[in-house]
């Protein structure tokens, strides 16, 4: 990256700063590794909690990231995973039991 393109790098990171409050170096942390900013701030989420479509709407859910693409969920597929989450936890179980019967 040439000198020109650094500093409007740079100069991009602290206009972020400054309209999210946050300092320079957390706006190129986040930056830098997008997928673990993305995987802690779901997880910091009460995902578990949403009832309504309308609370998950204001849920920040969605993530662009750079050469990737959209990362995105909805409410239904968290349902959906709960649901085989659950079933998968029964099918396992009942696996153990047949084998201690045997």
């Amino acid at each position: 990256m040439s000198k020109v393109d650094d500093d409007k790098v740079k100069a991009l990171i602290h206009s972020i700063g400054l309209k999210y409050g946050l300092q320079d170096e957390v706006i190129r942390k986040i930056v830098n590794s997008p997928c673990k900013f993305a995987r802690e701030t779901i997880t910091s989420l009460e995902i578990a909690n949403v009832e309504t479509q309308e609370e998950f709407d204001k849920l920040r859910v969605n993530f662009i990231l750079k050469y990737w693409g959209k990362l995105y969920t909805s409410l239904d597929r968290i349902k959906r995973l709960e649901q085989q989450s659950i079933k998968l936890k029964e099918h396992n179980k009942n696996i153990k039991w047949k084998n201690k019967e045997t």
